[in-house]
């Protein structure tokens, strides 16, 4: 249980943190966001409602989910300091991952 709460916790954190970072430095002009599917959209009403209402969410169910293996036992275990380490340095390397893809306009790993 504590293996599959710390991949959900990390991979909905690293959402978040990926995502906020992205619409934020599309909002301050340092990134353009293309959307291939529609032909005109207001990019500044998307980078507003999905900094503001949905990429909250992705972070707080990470923080949940890090919670109930935290709350399970995972306090009391000897790995706990594995357990939060390898999270914290997951959801930065990844969050470095996702801006640099961003950056580039394509996925780098995959």
């Amino acid at each position: 249980m504590w293996a599959a709460c710390w991949i959900v916790s990390v991979g909905c954190i690293m959402h978040a943190t990926i995502d906020i970072a992205r619409r934020v430095l599309s909002l301050i002009g340092m990134l353009y966001i293309q959307y291939p599917f529609w032909t005109s959209i207001d990019t500044r009403a998307s980078d507003l409602q999905d900094r503001l209402f949905n990429e909250p969410w992705f972070l707080v169910e990470g923080m949940l989910w890090g919670a109930i293996a935290w709350t399970s036992g995972v306090h009391r275990s000897l790995h706990r300091v594995w357990w939060l380490s390898t999270g914290v340095a997951a959801i930065l390397g990844l969050t470095v991952v996702g801006l640099l893809s961003a950056a580039v306009g394509r996925s780098l790993v995959g």
